[in-house]
């Protein structure tokens, strides 16, 4: 196989291998062997295999899972180790890993990378899921970033990529391709959290999922019962893809059947992260914002009490006339809406903006409140203004109530496209109203997925956006993965698009299903979307639900983050030269 130095313009051919596993560990590895002689034939440098190669992640009691895990040097991951060698290639495997021989003693899920010349490297797994809880310990440091003759290689596996965190920390770290083994029934694996994590660290993504029964078939019927889902639904999601850092899917397979998909890729693409306005994201992160991330989640704030159903608008005006844009707002109120999030700078262009009279703006939308009705304090409008001048300026968000302006929150990261602003906010800042706590993310925030996290930290239940979305992938795949991997409902307006984001009831997989019907997806909100066609969307947000963050037992989305593993996030001001 050609050898690849990552300077030459090369292209780097990686494959996902997608499979079904059962429950005889021999069968299993042949299984993985036919994989790599696949992948071998067809040019593949890099392939990764599904999670829990070894054995269906399913066990009858702590000693089965430990008499069926493999250790490093033993004959499963040895044969994996000698069939990568002899195609000169470089292989991800997953297995369920004892990490000692002592009986029953500590079992991981562990990401185990061989290449050419051998073992290279070893990740164990940092989030677990449901079942996974009652088996193994989870990893407790951060995955390793390996540099390779091609570039800089970051490990994940399944559940790690749902929550921000641990593919952040890869690509913070300079990893520019990222490989990823699934065990999931989930389809908004593929749709959502796969491509996202690519998207918003500017990364390749290589993912390979499970097809087939994820439980032995004889307890197939019996598990299906106990979680209220179709036996035909607890099957691999497959759908194994490559993603490009624009969060575009190479090559996919298909939802069922054994496939190997592969992508021709330059790694070169993603030494360089910026938004279309110029902004270098990585030169813009501001650690010191995020730092409760790396804190133990037992001092993160409790969620005050909050309604059931919260009325909320999108309004996108049609026209930054100011006038046309009250009209608009107060026919939101009049249809019932209590929240109604504007885009940033009410719709004005930003750059004219700055000679906008946002004084008078904020008294009109004042005085639209004030007129409603007598809800004065009970409704709220959120959007951004201009504080200060075309060489001092801030960009800030606020709320709106009769009374006047009452919660204020400056965009925290810079952005080329705003030349005008020159100062920043310092921390994440919420309001609690009537119905529940809020949190304001502005302009070009909702692009760093450290904020929503921080603001989940915070105990919020709305997070109302007046933004800006330069990208495709911002709305598409940013939006619904802030609010799903936080379970917090998310109100978010742009110039031409909006959404509001709304918690199902029973957001947890093992849900009473006579509230939630389970679909396939395990953390898909609620979607509405909103265009420029549409000037009002009306929908209604739960912010009671944001209590519920629970994923599936024994895994909370935000209590359970891996937070261990945050301090490259928290304390790496720039990424490595490699990017």
């Amino acid at each position: 196989m050609v050898e690849l130095d990552g300077t030459s313009g090369q292209l780097l051919r990686v494959g996902a291998s997608q499979f079904g596993v059962g429950t005889e560990v021999q069968k299993n590895l042949e299984r993985c062997l036919s994989a790599i002689d696949e992948a071998a034939e067809a040019g593949v440098h890099v392939l990764v295999l599904p999670e829990f190669c070894n054995h269906a992640a399913w066990y009858d009691s702590q000693h089965h899972a430990w008499s069926v895990a493999v250790s490093i040097d033993g004959p499963f991951l040895s044969a994996v180790a000698e069939r990568t060698a002899r195609h000169h290639m470089y292989v991800q495997c997953n297995v369920s890993r004892r990490t000692s021989a002592a009986e029953d003693d500590d079992l991981r899920s562990s990401n185990v990378l061989f290449g050419p010349d051998g073992f290279v490297a070893l990740s164990d797994k940092t989030v677990l899921m449901g079942n996974e809880n009652n088996y193994f310990k989870r990893g407790l440091e951060p995955n390793p970033v390996i540099d390779l003759p091609f570039g800089r290689v970051g490990l994940y596996a399944c559940m790690e990529g749902v929550v921000c965190e641990p593919a952040r920390h890869l690509a913070v770290r300079g990893a520019t391709l990222l490989l990823n083994s699934l065990n999931s029934f989930a389809t908004d694996e593929a749709s959502l959290h796969v491509p996202v994590r690519a998207a918003e660290n500017g990364v390749f993504i290589v993912a390979a999922c499970k097809v087939g029964p994820l439980v032995p078939k004889e307890l197939l019927e019996n598990v299906a019962g106990a979680l209220q889902i179709p036996s035909s639904r607890l099957r691999g999601a497959g759908e194994s893809q490559i993603v490009n850092p624009l969060g575009v899917v190479l090559a996919i397979a298909p939802a069922d059947g054994e496939k190997l998909v592969f992508a021709d890729l330059d790694l070169r693409e993603a030494t360089r992260f910026a938004r279309p306005d110029g902004t270098d994201v990585w030169q813009a992160r501001r650690p010191n914002l995020y730092r409760s991330l790396a804190r133990n989640p037992a001092t993160d704030a409790l969620l005050p009490p909050a309604v059931d159903e919260l009325a909320v608008a999108v309004v996108i005006p049609s026209t930054p006339n100011l006038t046309a844009t009250v009209e608009e707002v107060s026919s939101a109120l009049v249809q019932g809406a209590q929240l109604i999030v504007l885009p940033e700078l009410c719709g004005h262009d930003p750059i004219s903006a700055v000679s906008v009279d946002w004084a008078h703006v904020v008294h009109m939308l004042t005085n639209a409140l004030a007129k409603s009705s007598g809800k004065a304090n009970s409704v709220h409008v959120v959007t951004s203004i201009i504080e200060g001048g075309a060489h001092v300026g801030s960009h800030v968000g606020i709320v709106i109530s009769g009374e006047g302006i009452i919660h204020r929150q400056l965009q925290l990261h810079t952005a080329k496209r705003l030349p005008w602003m020159n100062q920043l906010g310092d921390e994440c800042m919420t309001i609690d109203l009537p119905w529940g706590r809020l949190g304001l993310v502005v302009g070009d925030d909702l692009a760093y997925p450290e904020v929503a996290r921080v603001f989940a930290t915070l105990g919020v239940q709305v997070l109302a956006c007046p933004i800006s979305l330069q990208s495709k992938w911002e709305a598409s795949l940013g939006l619904p993965e802030r609010c799903a991997e936080n379970r917090i409902n998310l109100v978010a307006a742009s110039q031409t698009q909006g959404l509001i984001g709304s918690l199902p009831t029973g957001m947890t997989l093992w849900a009473d299903r006579a509230e939630r019907p389970f679909d396939g997806s395990i953390n898909m909100p609620n979607l509405t979307w909103a265009d420029t066609g549409s000037t009002v969307t009306m929908g209604v947000v739960r912010p009671a639900n944001a209590a519920n963050k629970m994923i599936s037992r024994g895994t909370d989305l935000v209590g359970g983050r891996p937070y261990s593993i945050c301090a490259p996030i928290v304390d790496v001001p720039l990424v490595s030269t490699d990017r």
